[in-house]
């Protein structure tokens, strides 16, 4: 197994199970399961996310330690790094294509952007249709950060000596 195949693997890894955590909380909480593993899975999760209420999805009554946008962001790079595992698009380095990077970040960016100005109040359901792009584009930018892994080392050996 390369290098950047180990990456990729663990990197996808880390994405599904935090997406599997994300999920699986709502049973924790709702069940009285692990509840010290859900204690710690939502004080994790709000490192990333603010986690309000009102903003959140909710699972058998149980808001999500995310809220709906960041949950659709992890789905998509959940699916995403599926396609590109089965595809083994990590392997070979390929050029980024900024406009489409551009184009799957804009939804996300004019929905928080306008919310945040208070120009208007989104949706949950905005908020998961605006989040998905986003996660397919993060999910691509990190494989192609991945693809050109051995690049990114000789550059940073390059420069420490």
């Amino acid at each position: 197994m390369s290098g950047k195949e180990k990456v990729f693997k663990a990197v996808a890894l880390l994405y599904w199970l935090s997406l599997l955590a994300i999920l699986v909380y709502p049973l924790m909480v709702k069940y009285g399961l692990l509840m010290r593993l859900a204690d710690l899975i939502y004080w994790i999760a709000g490192y990333t996310c603010h986690q309000i209420p009102s903003r959140s999805l909710h699972l058998l009554g149980v808001q999500l330690p995310v809220c709906s946008r960041c949950a659709s962001i992890h789905a998509a790079i959940a699916l995403a790094f599926a396609h590109v595992w089965n595809k083994k698009t990590y392997a070979h380095p390929f050029r980024l294509n900024w406009v489409l990077l551009a184009v799957f970040v804009a939804p996300t960016a004019v929905d928080g952007f306008t919310q945040y100005f208070g120009w208007r109040e989104s949706s949950n359901f905005i908020r998961v249709v605006s989040g998905f792009p986003a996660g397919l584009a993060y999910a691509y930018f990190l494989t192609w950060l991945i693809s050109h892994l051995d690049s990114v080392v000789r550059f940073l050996n390059s420069k420490i000596h």
